[in-house]
Parts: C-alpha cells; structure tokens; sequence
C-alpha cells in the first residue's frame, strides 16, 4: 500500500447543514451566510429535480455528524486487531466510540463526531481537545459481504503504522482541518492560531452543495422573484452553463463526435478541479468562478506521484491526467461523462463513450479485440485502467490513453492489459497488441519523452525541449519537461524557457518558473520578473520564490514594488499552511533566500515542534545556519538527527557537505559514503562522494567509486566527464580519451565536449 500523505482531498462524500456555521472548540461562531451562502435546501424550491439528484450523492454526503442516520460501522462492541493492536468500537448513551491507539501508544477511548464518505468505504472523525479533527486509520468497508465488505480494515493495508510514525491517525497528515477541510464542507475557515497551536475552524455548510459549484447564492435566491424571464444564474457570481451555441455532432460516416462551436473547457475545470486535483492551497476564498490556479498550485507528473509516463501512481485524483488526455485537447469537459449534480456517469456500460465514438467501429471485437460479455470489451478496462487507494477504492486514470504493453519492459511502468491478465508477461500482452494496430496508430507517445527527461543527459534535455515547445503536447505535459530544464546550462534552454514563460497557458508559465528557481540570477530575472505582474496568484507566487534569494538592489527598480507584493502574496500563502511542516520548512528555506536568518529559524523550529525529526526542516534549519555562519549549531544539530535516522541518506549528505566546509576531511569522506551506500541510486549522492574523495587526494578510490555507477546510468555526462578528467589527472590518456568520445556521443552538438576531446588528444600527442 503506497504511503500517502494526502489521503484525502475529495471523493468528495456529506450531511446537508444548510447555511449554519460550525466551531469545533466552542468559540463564538461566525455569522451564518457572511460570504452569501444559504445552504443546498434553499436551491430545492425552485431547482427539484437537480436537489433530488443531488441529495444521497457523494457531494451530499461529503460529512456528515456522527449519529444513527449516518454512522454506517459495525459499532456493537465490535474488534479489529492488527499488529498486536486491537481496537474497540463501541456505543455509550446513543454516542459512537472507539477504544484505540493513542499518540504515545496507549489504549484510550475516543469520541466519533463525523463520519467521512459512504462508498467504497467510510471514515470517522475524532475531535481533538486542541480543536483538530483527526480522522482514524481503521474504516469500514461498506460493501456487500459478498463483495468482501461489511468489516473494519486499515486505509494503509497490512503496513504498520505505529503511534509515532507521522501517518499514525493521531499525527498531522490526518488532520482534517489541514488536509480534507477545503474540499468536504464550504466556505472552511481554518483559523490555526500558531502560537496556542489550536483550530477554530468555522464552515457554512457542512458538505459538498449547490454553491461549491456555482458560487454562493445569497443574491441569486434575493433577486429570484423579479427573474421575470431573465437568466436563470442572475445574481450568481459564476455559470457553469455552456454559452458557446455548439454541440457535440457526428455524422453517420464519421468515427468520432466534434464540437460545432468550440467552448472554454476550463469553465467547468475551475469548479471541478478544486477538489478533485494533487494540489495545495493558496489562500481560502469562496469560488465565484476564478480559474483554479488562482487559488491553488496543482501537483506536476513528478516522480512518486505518476509513473514515468504520465500514468498515475500515487492518489493524484482527477485533473492531473485529465489534462493530459486528448479528450481535454478536444473540448470535453466533466459533465460530457458525469451527471454534475448526482455525480454518476451518464451510463454504466460502453455507450458513455460511444456517445461520440462510432459504435460501429469501436464497439466491436475488431477493435477491442475481446468477446463481447468480456471485461476486456470494457471500454474503461483498456482506456481507463483502475488502482486501488486506501485498499479498496478503485480510481480510474483519466488520461484515456491506449493500451502500451511493449513501454512496460522499457520504462517499468504499467499497462491495461496485464491488469488483467496478471500471468503473462508484458512482452506476451506487446506481441498482441502489435498484431492488432496498424503501423504507426500509437498514441499518447509523449509518455517515452516524458520518461527520458527524468534523467540528466544531453538525450533527456533534448526530450525536455522538445516536449517543451511542442504545441501538440498537452499542457500539464510540456510543463513537466519545461520543469526539468533547470538542469541544465541556461544557454541551452534560454530559448525553450523563454516561450515557456511567456505562454498563455499558465501551467507552462509555472513550469519555467520552476526551472529556473536555482538557476543564475539573470536567467532568473528574465523569466520571474515580468511573472510577478501575472493574473494568477500561483504564479506570481512561483516567480516570487524564484527572485527570493535576489538582492532587492538586483532587481530592476521599475519592477520593485510589483515584485514585493508578489513575495508578500508568496509569504502568506504558506503561512496559510503554518499548521504543517512541509509550509514552515517551505516558509523558512524562503526566509533563508532572503537573509533573514532569524526568521528562517522560527519557521525551521515550529516545524520540528509539530513534528520532531522533520527531514526538510532539519537540513533546512542546518542550512539557514550555514548561511548564517553558524555551522557549529548545524554540525550540533545534524549529528543529533543522524543518531535518530542513522539510515538517512539525507542526514548523512548534509552533515558530509558541512564537514567539507570544517575542511574535516575523514569525516567528511565518512559521512558522504554513507549516504552513496544507502541510497546507491542517488546520482548526486555518488557524483559529490567522488569529487570530495578527489578533492582529498584520494583520486583512486574516486574512480573505483565511481565506474560502477557509470555502468548505472551511462549517459550521465557529468560523471562521464569526472570520470575523464581522473582518469587524465592519473595519466590514463587513453581511458581518458575513451570517456570523452562517450560524452561527444551523447552530446555531438555541445561546443564544451568537443573542446574538451580536442585537448585530451593534443595531449596525447
């Protein structure tokens, strides 16, 4: 079961509240309605038919208050033992309980307040006395018996989760008000108070309603009398209806739908992908029909998230696949295969998809290739292959990409076919496949150029250029590769980052952004600059961290004042999120860029009071003392974590690079080689092992280090090129020479690799 950290961003699952505000610590609430929200109920009157649809969906039942009419776990006195601990679920006075783990490991009883979603499974919510809401690890599983259900298990299967591990359901990743809050109940405040380390986290309605898609309703329901014929979202701040004049249409003889009037597909993606998106949170504001990005920060196909290819991986929902699709390219938006306000697809079989493709030509054995009553004639099987998160919640990758069994063998990653059938190999399902397709009718191949820019040689840079500036990529792809060129020299990517940066498509913007977060301060300046006046507050916020580090006399006077802003904007946006380490490390590796080291140091250190051990916050609190001159307290610091996280890699490297600065030679050497040897695929970890061993004179064991990681990655121009100038330095000319055709190889149009070779064979002769 993959460990993830955000668990649980929507499946969006609810009791209707209308327009009544709740405080979990008992502290004077808000004024119902101060944003204008009047509650679901109010919409019934005039709106039947979408209420009946509604009511009873997943939006509708997104939380709901713990008693007999939602409480769907088996409460009677009932067990779950698991790693030798064994859990209690229980009534007293008509009040659910249960007796578990606490956070030092003891058994104790606690209260369920909420219940968190309906199907597959359901959750429950515990109410902290700091006003947190936890959400425990063990749920039911609200299935038929015969499907396996009825029974409580783990959200993190068979794994063990132990009280002070960081996802045990007492800790802060399963902190409601942090992580589920935004998308389950609407208009959430969250109100952290850092200092007292309380929430008086206040909503107006409790679950997913009307008005989390079409905006607060206060002045539509005021104005609803004199409508008169007008339209029918007077006085909403947002309409989600399609004013485009198009339809989809396909003629009898052709094989797929088009729209006859195009539509701005990101209309509908504005309201959707705010819950059902990997993202985080900006700042809290009610939706009146800005774009997404105004508000949040979407997760890019970064390792650990997708597969290589874009396929997903970890919970990563919806819009992050989506857009990589070419029905997104096409124009199609949610509500084409979901009903938006019960939430079902319009249809459970093949003809939600043949809605627009010819039935004739794709729903037939000649082109899926199965018997008819097969679950290989599945449309969705092939095209939109399930993983199970949280053990039983099937989520469908929405990138509807064809089938690629032969990618599997080259790039490790999965594929429909053996999905199903687990007991051949992909090589077998590859040979079927290909029998199947003409030549040549492959899609989705931006998936192998995806893979390869994962590297760091000349072949990935040039995949990240061209998916960069290939139009025809989809968006949230070229993004991805644009984020990768700050690998490499500016000169070679100038051009790429520069289209990027300046793209209409905010995703592109955010990507160069990204490359260039660490790169020279000129290319930083032309690429983060002019993105501190942009209209989207993630992007502002992104170019903003970029110039951080900038000295304010560095950044063109004209522009100061636009760029301060944006660095304010950028400040508050993670203080939004004071209530997790991750944004307090982020918050104060910022304060770091700026020189205010004290600052810095607060953040550093709430973040490990929260969470003690905290890995970014530790090596980043050791850094800010590096900076600060104080690396006495970093080498203090560093060493205590090291003796708690012997087998951290991360540790090791830094305490290694600061004992290169103390000119601590052996204890540098030691500590580097430790993280090489714990973490061997580490490309960086093994290339700096070398150079510290070079720079110490001990050039031998630098390239008996080194060759067997050449051998791993064999492209890898920068350990190539360390290779040759040791072998050079050992006088081994001809080795030497023999590493530097290999980088001209891989890089024949790099003016540096030719000089290079050039004065390797000069000195030969």
């Amino acid at each position: 079961m993959l460990r993830i950290a955000q668990l649980f961003v929507p499946r969006a699952l609810g009791f209707l509240c209308a327009g009544i505000v709740v405080t979990i610590t008992g502290t004077t609430p808000a004024r119902a309605g101060d944003d204008g929200y009047t509650g679901s109920e109010v919409c019934a009157g005039c709106h039947a038919e979408q209420f009946k649809a509604w009511q009873g969906s997943h939006h509708d039942l997104a939380m709901q208050v713990a008693d007999s009419s939602s409480v769907l776990g088996d409460f009677s006195d009932t067990t779950f033992t698991q790693h030798g601990v064994t859990s209690r679920f229980f009534m007293r006075e008509q009040r659910y309980f249960v007796n578990t783990e606490n956070a030092d490991g003891e058994l104790a009883d606690f209260e369920i307040r909420y219940t968190f979603g309906v199907d597959p499974l359901q959750q429950y919510l515990v109410a902290f006395p700091n006003g947190a809401l936890q959400t425990l690890g063990i749920a039911w599983d609200t299935r038929p018996t015969a499907q396996g259900g009825q029974r409580w298990f783990h959200v993190y299967g068979d794994e063990r989760i132990a009280h002070d591990d960081e996802l045990h359901w007492t800790g802060r990743n399963q902190t409601w008000n942090y992580q589920c809050a935004d998308c389950h109940s609407l208009n959430v405040r969250k109100n952290y108070d850092a200092d007292s380390d309380t929430y008086a986290t206040t909503w107006d309605v409790i679950d997913v309603g009307c008005e989390g898609c079409h905006g607060p309703a206060a002045e539509h329901v005021r104005l609803a009398p004199g409508f008169d014929g007008a339209p029918p979202d007077k006085g909403l701040t947002h309409s989600l209806g399609d004013r485009s004049g198009g339809e989809w249409r396909r003629a009898a003889d052709e094989p797929i739908a088009h729209r006859t009037a195009a539509r701005d597909p990101d209309n509908e993606i504005n309201s959707c992908a705010r819950c059902h998106s990997r993202r985080s949170q900006l700042r809290e504001q009610p939706f009146h029909g800005q774009s997404f990005l105004d508000d949040y920060r979407p997760a890019l196909i970064t390792p650990g998230l997708y597969h290589l290819d874009g396929q997903i991986n970890d919970e990563v929902y919806v819009y992050g696949s989506f857009l990589q699709s070419r029905m997104h390219k096409a124009g199609v938006v949610c509500s084409d295969c979901h009903d938006p306000h019960s939430g079902k697809t319009r249809a459970d079989d093949n003809s939600l998809c043949t809605q627009c493709h010819r039935p004739e030509t794709y729903d037939v054995a000649a082109h899926h290739h199965h018997a008819a009553d097969s679950p290989g004639a599945a449309c969705v099987e092939c095209h939109m292959p399930a993983t199970n998160y949280m053990v039983i919640d099937a989520r469908r990758d929405h990138s509807l990409r064809s089938p690629r069994p032969e990618l599997s063998a080259i790039l490790g990653t999965p594929n429909a076919c053996n999905r199903c059938h687990t007991g051949q190999s992909s090589d077998w399902a590859a040979g079927h496949v290909a029998g199947w397709a003409p030549a040549g009718a492959k899609n989705m191949d931006y998936g192998v150029s995806l893979a390869i820019t994962r590297g760091s040689d000349h072949e990935a840079m040039q995949a990240a250029l061209a998916l960069t500036l290939d139009e025809r990529t989809p968006s949230m792809v070229r993004a991805t590769a644009a984020q990768t060129l700050g690998r490499y020299p500016p000169r070679s990517t100038l051009e790429a980052l520069a289209v990027a940066s300046a793209h209409d498509e905010p995703l592109l913007r955010l990507g160069a952004i990204a490359a260039v977060d660490s790169s020279v301060m000129p290319l930083r300046l032309q690429v983060a600059v002019p993105n501190t006046y942009d209209n989207l507050l993630s992007v502002r916020v992104a170019a903003a961290r970029a110039l951080a580090a900038i000295p304010a006399d560095q950044i063109p006077e004209q522009t100061r004042e636009t760029v301060a802003k944006a660095t304010t904007e950028a400040i508050e946006t993670l203080k939004l999120q004071s209530d997790h380490p991750g944004a307090l490390a982020s918050l104060g590796h910022l304060y770091t860029e700026q020189g205010d080291f004290d600052r810095s140091e607060q953040s550093y250190r709430r973040a490990l009071e929260i969470l003690p051990g905290h890995l970014p916050a530790t090596i980043g609190l050791a850094d800010t003392y590096r900076a600060a001159k104080r690396d006495a307290d970093g080498e203090q610091l560093l060493e205590a974590a090291v003796l708690r996280r012997p087998d951290s890699p991360d540790l090791h490297h830094a305490l290694g690079l600061l004992q290169v600065r103390q000119r601590n030679a052996d204890a540098a050497v030691t500590h580097l080689a430790r993280a090489a040897k714990l973490d061997p695929g580490s490309r960086r970890y093994q290339y700096v092992l070398a150079v510290a061993r070079r720079s110490y004179g001990q050039s031998d064991a630098a390239l008996a280090g080194l060759e067997p990681v050449a051998e791993r990655f064999p492209e890898d121009i920068q350990i190539l090129l360390l290779l040759s100038e040791l072998h050079f330095e050992n006088g081994d000319i001809d080795k030497a020479i023999e590493y530097a055709e290999e980088i001209v190889g891989l890089a024949p149009d790099d003016p540096r690799a030719l000089e290079f070779l050039r004065g390797l064979s000069s000195s030969r002769q």
